[in-house]
């Protein structure tokens, strides 16, 4: 797999608060309010540098912490293409399938 886009590096532990911080919460949000506020826990300024296609690397233990799912939901409306890390928060695992029909 080949992905072209800039890189946006960040550091260690990097957890949910810092990536969608939780004064932005709220229980719905309009169509593109969530990538507005992506990373402004850091960088107050990312929204406005981050383009569709951008890459977000990491350093060991990328989105730990509370389990904000509005954290991967934000990076996903703003077009983020990967997230590079050693090592993910648990929000960042996806779980196996599950058949309704056992075998």
């Amino acid at each position: 797999m080949y992905i072209k886009g800039r890189a946006w590096t960040f550091g260690r532990n990097v957890n949910t608060d810092l990536i969608f911080p939780k004064m932005w919460f709220r229980p719905t949000y309009e169509p593109g309010e969530m990538a507005s506020h992506l990373m402004v826990g850091i960088d107050e300024n990312f929204p406005n540098k981050v383009g569709r296609g951008d890459i977000i690397v990491g350093r060991q233990n990328f989105g730990c912490g509370s389990s904000r799912e509005e954290a991967a939901a934000a990076m996903k409306e703003a077009g983020i293409a990967a997230v590079v890390a050693p090592s993910f928060g648990r929000l960042f695992t996806r779980k196996p399938s599950t058949s309704a029909c056992p075998s």
